[in-house]
């Protein structure tokens, strides 16, 4: 057996282990390597053998032994937490029949054992219902749509839902619940006005839950949430030294969001679950072997070694400063429709307004808020976690001959080999860092298509091509998500910095500030959105960083994740934040001598603006202006509209001049 072919090992270093508590420090002896942590209920320690990662208990408890999730033990140990969160939490919903959601799953067991499941349209009624928080997944979703309806009201065939819903039903009738709430099946996926009403009530909707199911480490709908016992997880040994135990180690997420465990636990990674954890008393996860209780006070699993600082609910979610860290977190997960940016937080939104009595209607503005705005405005995203986007399918602009004055200059990012116009409409030329794709500007080398290995392109030929394509290969056109100035427009993770105090002096002044949503639905699409501001505006040129070629020390590499300002007599390349990869084709492309505007917002933080109708124009247009130096005014245009572009923060030395900045009134940023 494992665990006896083990023993010995472990035996001969219990005498190291008990020196290691009192350390507590790493060591290695040659067997095993040991290495403490502290949990909430003692130490563990974790050692590496021939048989894999496992733990070593120098404790004095039970030897855990995962059972059933739906057997007597794991449903005890779930109503134990139920009964003390009832009793004794203070911050922990105590209702236990509150207003039911617009719809519901409801069903019960009949004579024969089987359970009967139906819709039910509740009409305002209250009731004792459970959520269930899931990951849709990649497989064929089992849905409410306006076709299936009215036969879902009638009943639903037990065979036709999936196995992690049925898994989610027959818990919760264990529990002696009767009513769960499942998205997928409880909004009418197919209607665009049911999806918006249901989706302003979330708030409400998980709330008033009397408990949250979530299939943690399930990946979709049709994997299941149960596990079976396991009796070979942890075996106790006595010993003259003392008593310890040995077991296999259960997974646990030790962060307070497991944004980057999409393999061990799936949901954890997903935007929507952001609200459906925090917003519930109480939720109940299902784990590896293992259940794991959260509410607003107290957070425990079955095994005990749950990391009680991973748990978000316990955390206060009402100052505001908490709100950039939700906003934070929350942008670090992940959405498959990105229209769903808003949306998917607005259910947090509901909540963090009632808890600090601010009006969705008057002060919340596309992600921000009217009384933290200069510190809203200033999101930024870092160079490790800008958006590629979708590989592109044809030449990025940002490398272009004419510029490469003295010949060695190049872009590792922008041209590979090529056969054929058909071969450069269909394949993939950014490669994203990767050195192979990196070419001289006028080196010829081999096509790479099947086939066609003896062909060659050069650079200039391929310019051609593309040139011959471009009518057919338009830019993209990404769907509008929300105003530039908001970090609803990002499409990855923002931060804020936590040193920024807003509203201090020479800050911006905020004039107006409007969203309007498709339907005056506030999980509507926005439709539009203006900033209109008055303050500190100095004129700036973008410039593309380079860095030292690995292979040639004649040759510098342009970076597509950094760029730098020069400030008009200030010579040095000064670094920010941009939105998005510049260099990358598409309707945003920015060449290299564009100039953009500084907009002082507070506390040396600036936010870069360039004009809305620069992105009109043709990339031939924006290149030849960006080498003319047609375009080194530093004032505002009259009547035009601007959009963000990225943050800016004066340098700590504070040494960078405002030789030409000027106060300007009435800026609109869109």
């Amino acid at each position: 057996m494992l665990y006896e072919e083990q023993a010995f090992h472990v035996e001969l270093l219990v005498v190291n282990l008990l020196f290691l508590k009192r350390l507590e420090k790493r060591v290695f002896d040659g067997l095993l390597n040991m290495s403490i942590g502290r949990m909430n209920n003692g130490k563990r320690y974790y050692g590496v053998t021939k048989h894999g990662l496992m733990e070593i208990n120098i404790l004095k408890h039970r030897v855990f032994e995962p059972k059933d999730a739906i057997s007597d033990e794991s449903l005890s140990w779930v109503r134990l937490r139920i009964n003390q969160c009832l009793e004794s939490h203070s911050k922990c919903s105590k209702s236990s029949k509150n207003l039911l959601p617009t719809r519901i799953l409801s069903f019960k067991k009949n004579s024969t054992g089987s359970i009967e499941v139906s819709l039910k349209e509740t009409n305002n009624a209250r009731g004792v219902y459970a959520c269930f928080s899931h990951r849709w997944g990649a497989s064929d979703q089992y849905m409410t749509t306006r076709g299936i309806y009215a036969d879902m009201l009638q009943g639903i065939p037990w065979t036709s839902i999936p196995r992690t819903f049925q898994d989610a039903i027959k818990f919760s009738l264990s529990l002696g619940i009767e009513n769960i709430w499942i998205d997928s099946l409880c909004i009418i996926q197919d209607d665009p006005s049911d999806w918006q009403a249901q989706a302003a009530q979330m708030a409400s909707i998980y709330q008033n839950s009397y408990i949250t199911l979530a299939a943690t480490a399930s990946s979709d709908s049709q994997s299941g949430c149960f596990w079976h016992s396991d009796a070979s997880y942890e075996k106790a040994f006595q010993t003259e030294i003392g008593d310890f135990s040995v077991r296999k180690t259960l997974k646990h997420w030790e962060r307070l969001w497991a944004s980057n465990s999409s393999l061990v636990f799936p949901l954890l990674s997903r935007a929507w679950v952001f609200q459906e954890r925090l917003l519930p008393s109480r939720v109940l996860h299902f784990s590896h072997h293992e259940l794991v209780w959260e509410c607003m006070e107290f957070a425990d699993c079955q095994c005990g070694g749950y990391y009680v600082p991973s748990n978000p609910k316990s955390s206060d979610w009402t100052k505001e400063e908490s709100w950039w860290l939700a906003v934070e977190l929350y942008t670090s997960l992940h959405l498959t429709h990105q229209q769903d940016r808003l949306p998917a937080f607005f259910g947090f939104v509901s909540f963090y307004a009632q808890s600090t009595g601010a009006s969705i209607q008057k002060d919340y503005f596309a992600g921000l808020w009217r009384k933290s705005l200069h510190k809203d405005l200033l999101w930024r995203i870092e160079s490790s976690a800008l958006d590629l986007g979708t590989p592109p399918t044809r030449l990025c602009l940002c490398f272009d001959g004419t510029r490469s004055i003295d010949g060695n200059w190049r872009c590792q990012y922008s041209y590979s080999a090529a056969c054929s116009a058909q071969c450069l409409s269909q394949r993939q030329f950014c490669r994203y860092g990767q050195s192979d794709a990196a070419v001289p500007y006028d080196f010829e080398f081999v096509g790479s298509c099947s086939g066609r290995e003896d062909g060659f392109t050069s650079i200039p030929l391929l310019r051609d091509m593309y040139g011959k394509e471009k009518e057919r290969l338009s830019y993209d056109r990404s769907p509008y998500l929300a105003p530039s100035w908001s970090w609803a427009s990002a499409r990855t993770r923002v931060n804020f910095w936590n040193d920024v105090k807003g509203q201090r002096q020479n800050d911006c002044e905020v004039n107006h500030i409007e969203v309007n949503h498709d339907h005056q639905n506030l999980v509507g699409s926005i439709a539009s959105a203006l900033l209109r501001v008055n303050g500190h505006i100095t004129a700036a040129l973008l410039h593309y960083q380079t860095l030292p070629d690995p292979t040639n020390s004649m040759v510098r590499n342009h970076d597509i994740l950094t760029y730098g300002l020069q400030i008009r007599d200030d010579k040095r390349l000064l670094d920010f934040h941009p939105d998005y990869v510049f260099s990358l084709e598409g309707e945003k492309w920015l060449p290299a001598g564009a100039r953009v505007f500084l907009l002082h917002i507070t506390s040396g933080v600036h936010m870069v603006l360039i004009e809305k109708s620069y992105f009109e124009l043709d990339w031939e247009e924006r290149l030849t202006i960006a080498e003319s130096g047609s375009n080194q005014g530093n004032r505002l245009k009259d009547n035009e509209k601007y959009v963000r572009i990225g943050v800016f923060r004066i340098p700590d030395d504070r040494s960078v001049r405002y030789t030409t900045t000027y106060w300007a009134n009435n800026i609109e940023i869109v």
